[in-house]
């Protein structure tokens, strides 16, 4: 990608594979998240206090989690875990 090749926002988002996420009406910006959802339903984890871990756990090794936003940071990850997991496969 150069200088000056125009990429719409949601282009770029999926190229580096980051999302936009609320957080007590604050938004951040998630790298690798596809990834740790992938990795934790390969878990196969039918707890949604042992996905929520699961989910903190794999995306902090992308991103920095404030220690005072993690409780926050819990229901959201569960919820984009359970859009991709209810979401039609595509094949």
């Amino acid at each position: 990608m150069t200088m000056h090749d125009e990429r719409s926002p949601c282009e770029v988002d999926a190229l580096f594979d980051l999302k936009a996420i609320t957080v007590n009406g604050k938004t951040f910006g998630l790298l690798g998240l596809r990834d740790a959802i992938a990795t934790v339903q390969a878990m196969n984890l039918t707890r949604d206090d042992h996905i929520t871990a699961a989910l903190l756990k794999e995306a902090g090794k992308a991103n920095f989690i404030p220690a005072h936003l993690r409780e926050a940071y819990g229901p959201v990850l569960l919820a984009e875990y359970r859009a991709v997991k209810n979401k039609p496969d595509m094949r």
